[in-house]
């Protein structure tokens, strides 16, 4: 497996595709704009040309630039759309982004920040764990007829068409097309596999994305470094905050508040972020990096 990434690393290095590399490695520049056209369009006659002459590892290269591609815009479009507000449109993004990963991480092996792939791979992840939504649906499926991607032949227990599944062949991965299926059940699940079935009942309104609508509030570019610290605390109910010992109890219970409520206290998740703000040239070999940290209770 080794090998074959050292390999397929030759095959990326290649002249022909040097203009593809100088537009992923500056991501940086990058802040809420997408690839342009031109670097999808320099790589499509490179494919062709690499199938039509039977150059499968050249085909993979290509296949393995236009994923990295897929996975920097996922990750900015992504970052744009919480700092927006948009945070369940920003979940699918990040979800794209995580799988296409996936995909790569069998074939290729990035060089430390060369095309921002760890730092996507990195805060995507961060980035789900600040959403405190985690209901979603499971469905149950009876397949009927799956189909290989890249032949189209039927697939069954008893036969295979020959293409490995997850590999790369004539550029393109090799999957599994569900052509017919029957739905058997759905079941509402705690923390579901997919990702896409979380639902979100109240939209972007939804009081329990503050943490990750906070991000984006403070967050300067997708490709700043920040981190984050969870905690449970102890705090009395906001209802209670200007309410004097000898007051009447909010709670209605008719007792003073120092003999009632008082004393109770509620669990809140506490976040402390911190964010890495780039102040030096980002051209310099030596970044100087400015901390910064805010915090947030959600309540």
């Amino acid at each position: 497996m080794q090998e074959e990434k050292l390999n397929l690393r030759r095959a990326m290095d290649q002249p022909k595709f040097q203009l593809a590399r100088r537009h992923l490695r500056d991501y940086r520049d990058r802040v809420d704009t997408s690839l342009s056209q031109e670097y999808w369009q320099s790589l499509s006659p490179l494919k062709r040309e690499a199938v039509n002459g039977g150059d499968q590892l050249t085909a993979k290269a290509v296949w393995c630039l236009e994923t990295i591609g897929r996975i920097q815009d996922h990750f900015v479009t992504a970052f744009n759309q919480i700092m927006s507000g948009e945070c369940e449109e920003a979940w699918q993004q990040l979800e794209r982004c995580e799988i296409e990963i996936s995909f790569l991480d069998r074939h290729f092996s990035e060089r430390p920040g060369e095309f921002g792939v760890e730092h996507a791979r990195i805060h995507t992840k961060k980035c789900q764990e600040l959403y405190l939504l985690n209901w979603g649906f499971s469905p149950a499926f009876l397949c009927k007829d799956i189909r290989c991607s890249i032949c189209n032949a039927k697939i069954t227990l008893r036969s295979e068409c020959g293409h490995e599944l997850g590999e790369i062949h004539d550029g393109e991965m090799c999957g599994r097309v569900v052509k017919d299926f029957e739905l058997l059940h759905i079941a509402l699940v705690e923390k579901p596999v997919q990702k896409y079935s979380v639902f979100f009942p109240d939209g972007n309104d939804d009081d329990r994305l503050a943490p990750i609508k906070f991000l984006g509030r403070n967050l300067i570019s997708p490709w700043h470094r920040w981190s984050y610290y969870k905690e449970v605390r102890r705090q009395h109910h906001p209802v209670f905050r200007n309410v004097r010992r000898n007051d009447p109890c909010p709670c209605d219970s008719g007792r003073k508040y120092k003999r009632c409520c008082l004393g109770n206290e509620e669990l809140f998740p506490h976040f402390q972020f911190s964010f890495e703000e780039h102040t030096a040239n980002e051209m310099s070999p030596l970044e100087v990096i400015r901390p910064r940290r805010s915090q947030i209770t959600f309540r």
